[in-house]
């Protein structure tokens, strides 16, 4: 089974300025990500979708795919998951004539990602092909509703709320539908703390640097 993982890495971000080039023990937020999926996949099956060179120089001297900058017209802010990641998994089937099953999804501002999520989130679509699966975190905001492992629209009962460490879905559902949280959804549920953490401001930022002087 063929998992192509794309990581997202565009220059600009409002919240946080440039925050993909911050730094945690020496290394840049997309680096980690880089080793992390290295770690859990071979090289010629990841790609870094990035608009900025520098970012693209950087991926490439971990020996992963980053062929071109990003077209502008999905480098916006409000450009989607989706369609950064259609862009780069039709290029890959292009360029290399092979077939795809998984799409992964894996975002820099995520830095402290376990071998064991991404194992048991393969296992677990491996299991529900027909399902995406999203990692979510218990929270406190009223975001999602969890009822056996199937995700529903907000009610007043447990609340989730994606926190990006991880998307992982069939190509063909992608293609399909255009969106990470489609056609049904399968929540795997966060608790460490460490993986919970998604950077999105200098708060963010701060604990990540607390963080990684605890791990």
């Amino acid at each position: 089974m063929k998992n192509l993982i794309i990581i997202p890495a565009r220059k600009g971000s409002k919240r946080l300025k440039n925050k993909n080039f911050l730094k945690l023990n020496g290394k840049t937020l997309l680096e980690h990500t880089i080793e992390f999926a290295k770690s859990v996949n071979s090289s010629n099956l990841i790609i870094v979708s990035t608009d900025s060179k520098k970012l693209q120089k950087l991926s490439k001297n971990y020996d992963v795919l980053c062929p071109w900058l990003r077209p502008k017209n999905i480098s916006g802010d409000k450009s989607t998951s989706s369609s950064v990641a259609i862009h780069a998994l039709k290029w890959f089937q292009k360029k290399y004539k092979q077939s795809i099953d998984n799409v992964v999804l894996m975002q820099p501002t995520s830095p402290f990602r376990k071998k064991k999520t991404y194992i048991n989130c393969l296992n677990l679509i491996k299991d529900n092909p027909n399902y995406s699966i999203v990692t979510f975190q218990k929270t406190k905001k009223q975001k999602f509703n969890i009822t056996n492992q199937n995700l529903v629209k907000l009610t007043n009962e447990e609340h989730l709320e994606a926190n990006g460490n991880l998307y992982l879905i069939k190509s063909k559902n992608l293609l399909k539908y255009n969106s990470f949280y489609k056609p049904k959804i399968k929540g795997y549920i966060i608790k460490n703390k460490y993986e919970k953490l998604d950077i999105d401001n200098i708060n963010d930022y701060n604990l990540a640097k607390l963080y990684s002087k605890e791990i």
